[in-house]
């Protein structure tokens, strides 16, 4: 990237500034797998085998028993003989998932996607300590996923990502994030109802532990001018809206007005965007 004196001034003053815009939390019900309450002492196995507010699919056909496959469990305590003790959770609780494919914990967000906007959909994951992910398959993975629900109540994927088994650590979860790129008004999903799914895939014998799952929706990318480009033409329109309130559009950063902090954010890009030059 070559950079003219002006960029370097500009990109010098946008990094610091950067950190200030927001970004909106999606609501993720249960996003901690705090509920229910496990009480160490009434529940001795320190697991329920459900996990209240998400949709879970699994693969246990068991009618006698209930799914052992997905649930939340009490994080044991450090030095406990028989626990899955996790050094950095969120909260007391996890949830845990079998390894095996067609099992998976899926929500619908009361939230949809808006034209526009940027997500990004961050997990907190580890293999369990005395029962892994493993085995010779080297494809066992969790699959994070975006989809959506159309207008035949169907859930359609939209992106994912695998985490492979290899790349974690047992009793230290690590986050991992799925992005989705700015939602245009052609994607079928833009105004549709928002889902997250994490899904096993690969051999059964395993489990993984999961935990902190959050949405989060980012500034709109700053195309103003309707030439598909980010450039001047851009820099002119949100000029003319500078200081405007009640969200216009050029109100990128999603606080109902044009303020300084909107063109930080138009630098940036645009400076990405002649990254190449």
């Amino acid at each position: 990237m070559r950079l003219t004196p002006l960029k370097c001034i500009v990109l010098c003053l946008v990094v610091p500034v950067m950190s200030m815009v927001a970004a909106d939390a999606v609501p993720v019900a249960n996003h901690s797998f705090e509920t229910p309450p496990i009480d160490p002492v009434e529940n001795p196995f320190y697991a329920v085998p459900f996990v209240p507010n998400w949709i879970e699919q699994d693969t246990d056909t068991d009618p006698d028993y209930p799914s052992k496959n997905i649930g939340v469990f009490l994080n044991p305590p450090a030095g406990s003989p028989d626990g899955d003790h996790i050094l950095n959770p969120d909260g007391d609780q996890l949830a845990f998932l079998y390894s095996g494919s067609g099992n998976a914990l899926l929500q619908d967000l009361a939230a949809d996607y808006q034209i526009g906007e940027r997500y990004r959909l961050d997990v907190d994951i580890c293999p369990s300590m005395r029962y892994p992910p493993a085995g010779v398959n080297p494809d066992n993975a969790l699959i994070l996923e975006f989809y959506y629900i159309n207008n035949a109540s169907e859930r359609q994927s939209i992106y994912t990502i695998a985490v492979p088994s290899w790349d974690l650590t047992q009793n230290f979860l690590k986050t991992y994030s799925l992005a989705l790129p700015p939602v245009k008004n052609t994607d079928p999903w833009a105004n549709k109802t928002i889902g997250i799914a994490l899904r096993a895939q690969g051999d059964i014998g395993g489990f993984w532990d999961v935990d902190n799952v959050r949405v989060t929706a980012f500034p709109r990318w700053p195309e103003l001018s309707g030439d598909t480009t980010i450039n001047l033409e851009d820099l002119a329109v949100l000029s003319a809206n500078l200081y405007a309130c009640g969200r216009p559009a050029a109100d990128l950063t999603g606080d109902q007005c044009v303020t300084i902090e909107d063109v930080w954010l138009l630098a940036e890009h645009w400076l990405q965007d002649r990254s190449g030059e």
